[in-house]
């Protein structure tokens, strides 16, 4: 009888400890679905903040769901993105590298880490991070980056490789994208060793991507021309505008052995080392430039923006007036002179030779580099105090039938203008509000906004158009605090 008793007594115990395991496996399958419908609430809000540019209430939710789940690598991809939207790189790698620690599966982090790197032109570091993805076939693009980071490096057998993998994968086939970009790469690869192989490769691709479809036509272009010295350094240029100076280093160096009083070949040769960082080399090739040709503006152009990425203004500034002096209708020199003279707080040289390229060199330049000539002219005036002349300029500009992607930039100069000229504060606090009506995601306009309220007394107004600005301002371009 006793043993039926305990008997019992264990049956009862087993099955209230079943109970209990399934009750809690049960609570805790609703408390994770629970906690996933809390994240993809906040995922949702995130996404709508980021389309509004809203960047640090979409930060601060994605580091919400940081809180509530760190194993996920999404919401650190997420964040490092809004941190390299506003060029924090350093907060962007740090927030990657903590989800490779907290992160099981690592690879879409790897790829992102080494994609910044990349970005930042840490050749080293970007190779060594994506190398570390384990299952490059699901992470294709791991291969397109090692691709081009031997480009850049001039390792062009170490690139071929990475392409023919990419190749070989029936998936990369169905990404046109993808499929692009290595057939472009592919490309680069064979044109000085066999041009008419790279033509072939430029034709076989189904270019529809616009500014691809257009670096190739320039490609095919110069390909399709006779392969002289001459083609080779208008390559070589081309080359170098789309990114891949080092490849064409060996092949200028021959031309130059070849032919060494050849003036370009220097010019080129000088430009595909300072696009290298060897600054340096850039600036010694390019003194023998004006050696073998002092009356040509471009050798000491090119020296003038050398001295300036060495931050000596003053001899980026004498070589900058030799440009001009050379050739005084060549505006570009112009306008890099009067930037100079404008570094240097000379408002009057720098007012002098911006309105002479606006008003005498007109002939030598397109519509677009008229347009932003006078805009340059009309900054040129604010900064220098010289509001009336800012606000006609502003105004014929404003009224020009020309339509243009600087429009809004425009109506922000004149409403602008009008302000520091007149200090009208209804007036202006109506202009600004149709103009962010308008172009609510301009930040110069929330700016310039905010220095309206203050000075009207509307502090705390003040205080959210300016923190509006500096959240849109994602290339860093305005004014201090201290600008008035």
């Amino acid at each position: 009888m006793i043993k039926k008793l305990i008997a019992k007594k264990r049956l009862f115990i087993i099955c209230i400890l079943g109970i209990t395991i399934i009750s809690t496996q049960f609570i805790s399958k609703k408390m994770e679905e629970s906690q996933q419908e809390e994240i993809n609430s906040i995922y949702q809000q995130a996404t709508e903040a980021l389309e509004e540019k809203y960047y640090y209430k979409a930060l601060n939710f994605y580091q919400e769901t940081l809180l509530l789940n760190k194993k996920s690598s999404y919401p650190y991809i997420k964040t490092a993105e809004i941190h390299e939207i506003k060029q924090d790189f350093y907060q962007s790698e740090k927030i990657l590298k903590e989800g490779i620690q907290n992160v099981s599966d690592k690879d879409e982090l790897y790829l992102s880490l080494g994609k910044l790197y990349l970005k930042s032109n840490n050749l080293s570091d970007a190779e060594k991070t994506l190398k570390k993805i384990d299952n490059p076939i699901n992470f294709p693009e791991k291969n397109i980056k090692l691709a081009e980071i031997y480009y850049k490096q001039n390792n062009k057998e170490k690139a071929m490789e990475k392409i023919e993998e990419l190749l070989s994968e029936n998936e990369i086939d169905n990404t046109t994208k993808r499929f692009l970009e290595t057939k472009y790469l592919q490309s680069l690869s064979s044109v000085y060793d066999n041009p008419q192989e790279a033509l072939t490769i430029l034709n076989q691709g189904n270019f529809t991507e616009e500014i691809l479809l257009t670096k190739t036509e320039n490609l095919k272009e110069i390909l399709n021309m006779e392969v002289s010295n001459y083609q080779k350094l208008l390559l070589s240029q081309e080359l170098i505008n789309q990114g891949f100076p080092a490849l064409i280093i060996p092949e200028v160096t021959k031309i130059i052995k070849a032919e060494p009083e050849y003036r370009d070949a220097y010019l080129v040769l000088g430009t595909a080392h300072f696009e290298s960082e060897n600054k340096e080399e850039a600036k010694t090739i390019w003194e023998k430039a004006i050696e073998k040709d002092p009356a040509h503006g471009e050798n000491h152009f090119l020296l003038s923006q050398y001295y300036l990425s060495q931050k000596n203004i003053e001899k980026a500034e004498l070589y900058a007036e030799r440009a001009s002096y050379i050739e005084p209708k060549n505006s570009k020199f112009s306008v890099f002179l009067a930037t100079l003279h404008f570094q240097q707080n000379n408002c009057e040289k720098a007012i002098r030779e911006q309105e002479r390229v606006v008003n005498q060199l007109v002939l030598w330049q397109s519509q677009e580099e008229i347009i932003n000539n006078q805009i340059s002219l009309v900054n040129f005036y604010l900064e220098c105090n010289n509001f009336k002349k800012a606000v006609s300029l502003s105004e014929k500009l404003k009224n020009s039938q020309t339509p243009t992607e600087l429009d809004q930039q425009i109506l922000d100069l004149h409403a602008w203008s009008f302000w520091k000229k007149d200090g009208n504060k209804e007036q202006s606090t109506q202009n600004y509000q149709t103009l962010l009506s308008q172009y609510p995601n301009e930040s110069i306009i929330h700016w310039h906004y905010s220095k309206i309220l203050r000075e009207s007394g509307n502090i705390k107004q003040a205080d959210i158009e300016k923190n509006r600005a500096y959240e849109l301002d994602i290339y860093n371009t305005l004014p201090s605090e201290n600008t008035s």
